[in-house]
């Protein structure tokens, strides 16, 4: 497979990656062809999402607690827990990312938060 390494803040650590910085249209684009995703932010995760695609997501050491609970959040509603990983899952990364995701399961989910959310905002007339 071909790697693609997008602007990532630590760009120098891929120098030999060749890395882009693509625009918003092509970085979409990237993430919809795509066959297999590594991404440490949280639209990264959240495209991985909506194109359904098989991913990890990189848990960044150093980041606060508030600043990791959305991720946390989100992918033990949608139970993905085991796409995120850190630096001492390395050894299984290959593996962790041949487990295919049950995005059928995962849209379920997703519906059933959305039915849940109308409800809520139809009980208070918002």
């Amino acid at each position: 497979m071909k790697l693609i390494v997008t602007s990532p803040s630590n760009y120098t650590l891929f120098l030999n990656e060749n890395p882009i910085f693509p625009t918003v249209e092509k970085w979409l684009g990237l993430y919809k062809n795509a066959n297999c995703i590594f991404t440490n932010t949280y639209h990264g995760m959240l495209f991985c999402i909506i194109f359904k695609k098989q991913f990890l997501f990189f848990v960044q050491k150093g980041s606060g607690a508030a600043e990791n609970d959305r991720f946390y959040s989100l992918m033990s509603m949608l139970h993905l827990e085991d796409r995120m990983v850190t630096s001492g899952d390395a050894a299984c990364i290959s593996e962790k990312m041949k487990k295919p995701i049950d995005y059928e399961k995962v849209y379920e989910v997703i519906h059933s938060e959305r039915v849940r959310t109308d409800r809520f905002f139809e009980k208070y007339g918002i």
